[in-house]
């Protein structure tokens, strides 16, 4: 179907249509000084890849409607990489911000109310799915072990290769995989902010890293905790920094070229050569600061990005299903590719603005003590 090709460009319209109509007003009383707006932006479009990526379920179950098309991945993995680099900055842009050092047990706190809540539900929603849609004939006892190792935030996997009740289990849960890096991160945070704690050692901990990154890529030709160091560089010297209206449009038009090269070329989802795009247009991103990301509509899709990124694939299975249940059989034309779309996507945002209204914002302002108030960690550092 010529019109699946468009796919990303439909998921992409149809967010941000109902981020215009919903987010008019300023953030839920998140404006933090300090706060990096444009990066809510950019995270609120890296969820948004993501759903792009994994819009396949809504056909998984057999019908005739497709969603796939070509360099998929592309999409998704760039999302993540993203977060990551997001994360990266958020944290070490904290580190060099705060000379008083760090609460560490506020921060823990923080991340745990961060993570936890919205976790929890959508688990709960998952497994529920999958105990209601399954066939229990095909029960097993093993299958709940399966099912409750899901709930260690994808350091048991992530469901691959394990059904329960007749349904691969990752199709609800794949996405927790990144949770992984981004928990043993904030692990590693405390040793970090040491090394960092004289410019000698700083440097020594970067020369660390750096070796490690060449190591981890010779060695697995692959790189995960690379985005993270991207991320940090750029708050460290990018962060601040002051340059001309000339150097930030052409800061701007490097993103944009970055951005069509990692969805358009065919290298390896987590390589060196995507590594290097992917840093190329963080960097720019932060130098060009672009205000077009700091718009309400944007931010308030930045706000939301964790439970989009929890709660899409549930949703996705669940409207699978009911395609199965009600179109096998028939043939999609492209309006009723255009429509189940934007019914799919309608349903991922209402879920997952939900699962913030009332599950994670509660959580985050209930941790939000009066010295506490401008902790910039607690902007929306979102796994994906």
């Amino acid at each position: 179907m010529f019109i699946q090709q468009y796919l990303p460009l439909l998921v992409y319209s149809f967010f941000l249509l109902l981020a215009f109509i919903f987010f008019r007003r300023g953030p839920d009383g998140s404006n933090a000084a300090g706060r990096d707006e444009y990066i809510d932006g950019v995270r609120g479009l890296a969820a948004i890849s993501v759903v792009a990526t994994h819009a396949w379920r809504l056909a998984a179950q057999g019908s005739n409607y497709t969603f796939d098309f070509p360099l998929r991945e592309n999409y998704g993995s760039l999302g993540v990489q993203i977060f990551f680099c997001i994360t990266g900055f958020l944290f070490f842009g904290q580190l060099y911000s705060r000379p008083e050092g760090f609460n560490w047990n506020t921060f823990y706190r923080s991340r745990i109310r961060r993570l936890v809540p919205a976790y929890f539900v959508s688990f709960i929603l998952g497994t529920s799915l999958i105990l209601a849609l399954g066939n229990w004939s095909a029960f097993k006892p093993v299958q709940i072990n399966h099912l409750i190792d899901m709930l260690f935030f994808g350091f048991k996997g992530n469901g691959n290769n394990l059904y329960a009740l007749g349904i691969e289990i990752d199709r609800f849960f794949s996405v927790i995989w990144t949770l992984t890096y981004e928990i043993k991160f904030y692990l590693a945070f405390p040793f970090i902010v040491w090394a960092c704690s004289t410019k000698r050692s700083e440097s020594t901990a970067l020369c660390i890293a750096l070796a490690a990154l060449a190591y981890e890529i010779a060695y697995s030709k692959t790189t995960f905790s690379g985005y993270f160091l991207t991320g940090a560089l750029c708050a460290k010297f990018l962060r601040n920094i002051a340059v001309s209206l000339l150097i930030r449009k052409t800061a701007a038009a490097a993103a944009i070229l970055a951005t069509f090269a990692s969805l358009s070329l065919d290298f390896k989802a987590y390589g060196f050569e995507r590594f290097i795009i992917s840093s190329v247009l963080f960097a720019s991103i932060v130098i060009a600061k672009p205000r077009i990301l700091s718009i309400r509509p944007l931010t308030g899709l930045g706000d939301i990005s964790y439970s989009i990124y929890l709660m899409h694939a549930p949703v996705l299975m669940l409207t699978g299903f009911a395609l199965e249940a009600t179109l096998v059989g028939t043939s999609a034309s492209p309006l009723q590719f255009i429509l189940i779309t934007f019914c799919a996507v309608t349903l991922v945002f209402a879920a997952a603005y939900a699962s913030y209204r009332w599950i994670e914002l509660p959580f985050l302002r209930s941790g939000k003590a009066a010295p506490e108030k401008k902790d910039t960690t607690e902007q929306k550092v979102v796994p994906a």
